[in-house]
């Protein structure tokens, strides 16, 4: 049971070479992600755009649940990409 994925629903998937994100929608304001082997720019891009979409379809603060236990790393490149992107679309606590 990876973050109730059996709950889940508008499932998409980024596979490249070097690893494997997953992710699904748990309720309307409320999405998971799940990571295999090594996140790239790549994959970076699919969150962003995932995101996005949820972002489209709800007004109001989105929560995003990330099971990345089976990642085995990511660049630097990513990790800033992702930090940039998160800190830009933060509503505070």
């Amino acid at each position: 049971m990876v973050l109730l994925r059996e709950r889940g629903t508008l499932f998409a998937e980024r596979s490249t070479d070097s690893g494997k994100l997953r992710a699904w929608v748990l309720a309307p304001n409320v999405f998971a992600t799940q990571g295999e082997g090594h996140m790239t720019d790549e994959h970076s891009a699919f969150i962003e755009d995932y995101a996005a979409a949820r972002m489209r379809q709800y007004d109001g603060k989105l929560y995003v649940f990330h099971d990345w236990m089976d990642l085995t790393g990511y660049d630097t490149k990513t990790r800033l990409r992702l930090t940039a992107w998160s800190v830009a679309h933060s509503t505070g606590a």
